[in-house]
């Protein structure tokens, strides 16, 4: 089991340990204190990840309890072996040029899966000759798996909870598709070029999918996975 702590999101104590109630699935009677955080963290049985970003922010927002927290989340981790506590911090100045690096490869992992886009359409489109909407719809469904699949692990680095990843990402398609699959109708009726109208929509998929996975779906999840942690 993972759990990530962003200082971003900790605004006060109560966060912090409705942050590891829910994130554990503490006991009703959890009392919401370090003892009690300690109580809870010695007594667990399954293997645990700690992650904790952004250290400055938390001890921005609770002071000396943030020093008095992470004392009690590493007595814990010594009493109990299964406990690991990672602080994912990064330096400054590399946040920048860290981010313009995650932008080229999600550029990268796009380009690609906009090939595999283009090639299932074009089987699907020339080969089968089935309806040019079907043959989008299937080529957008395979990029979106492969695109997904490698973004999430070399890209955001993320090590959320999968199921929730996609349901996100589900949720974005449920927009985008028809959306572009009207624009597809559209333009095609307008006797645009099938394939100019299919590259216009990988264009408008690239720049919203990146902008949705880095803000909402792998927000607080991004650089928690193994890759992440073995580059610290």
């Amino acid at each position: 089991m993972i759990l990530n702590i962003d200082g971003n999101c900790i605004k006060n104590r109560d966060d912090l340990h409705r942050a590891f109630s829910e994130g554990l699935i503490f006991p009703d009677c959890y009392g919401n204190n370090l003892d009690a955080l300690h109580d809870c963290l010695t007594s667990l049985f399954e293997e645990t990840e700690i992650c904790i970003s952004n250290r400055d922010m938390l001890k921005e927002n609770l002071g000396d309890y943030a020093i008095k927290f992470e004392k009690c989340i590493e007595e814990s981790s010594v009493e109990n072996p299964r406990i690991k506590v990672v602080y994912l911090n990064k330096p400054e100045g590399k946040k920048g040029s860290g981010e313009f690096l995650r932008f080229i490869k999600f550029a990268l992992f796009s380009v690609s899966a906009g090939l595999i886009e283009i090639g299932v359409f074009t089987l699907l489109n020339e080969l089968a000759h089935l309806q040019y909407w079907v043959s989008y719809l299937v080529a957008l469904v395979c990029s979106v798996v492969w695109n997904f699949t490698l973004n999430r692990r070399f890209t955001f680095r993320s090590a959320n909870n999968v199921p929730k990843a996609m349901t996100l990402v589900a949720l974005f398609y449920l927009v985008f598709t028809p959306l572009s699959t009207w624009l597809e109708h559209f333009l095609t009726g307008m006797q645009w070029n099938e394939y100019l109208v299919t590259a216009i929509n990988m264009v408008l998929n690239f720049v919203t999918e990146f902008l949705y996975d880095r803000f909402v779906v792998f927000r607080d999840s991004i650089d928690t996975n193994d890759i992440a942690r073995k580059s610290k």
